[in-house]
């Protein structure tokens, strides 16, 4: 009986730690997105004069509500710093993936690094300038689609 009901039991307790995983995976992919969000709407307050276009391809109108302060007062950029840093800090102990995961561990990794130079620009003010937008526009562009490459990869688990 027990020849029957081992392998069993192992294969589940294999199971469950990588549903585990992906949940800790689905966990980061989903605070990164929010995030950029967040991200994109501080820096559309930077260069609303310059005609930045948000992610859902709505119009960056300039008024109150996209004013840097507006953004400061509805406290979005002390939500974004600590989110960030909880984001960092879930996958600094994200333990190593099981042979699996590793194209969505490794994709998440890679929209990690876009995803902290996108947040740093947010976070650290510019002057608005072309170069600024240029740069803006290529890290938004690298993100998004960096990010639908770990939406993928995870759905796929």
């Amino acid at each position: 009986m027990f020849l029957f009901f081992g392998p069993l039991f192992y294969y589940y307790t294999d199971y469950k730690v990588e549903q585990a995983y992906a949940d800790k995976l689905k966990v980061i992919y989903q605070l990164m997105d929010r995030n950029a969000f967040k991200a994109e709407t501080i820096v559309s307050s930077y260069s609303s004069g310059q005609g930045v276009v948000s992610r859902y391809g709505e119009g960056i109108v300039a008024g109150k509500n996209n004013s840097f302060e507006y953004v400061q007062d509805e406290q979005i950029v002390q939500s974004l710093e600590q989110e960030s840093a909880k984001c960092h800090d879930l996958l600094s102990e994200l333990p190593d993936p099981p042979k699996e995961m590793m194209e969505a561990y490794s994709a998440l990794l890679d929209a990690h690094i876009t995803y902290k130079q996108y947040i740093r620009l947010a976070l650290h003010p510019q002057e608005p300038s072309a170069k600024f937008v240029q740069k803006e526009r290529k890290l938004k562009q690298e993100l998004n689609s960096s990010l639908a490459l770990v939406k993928n990869s995870i759905t796929q688990l």
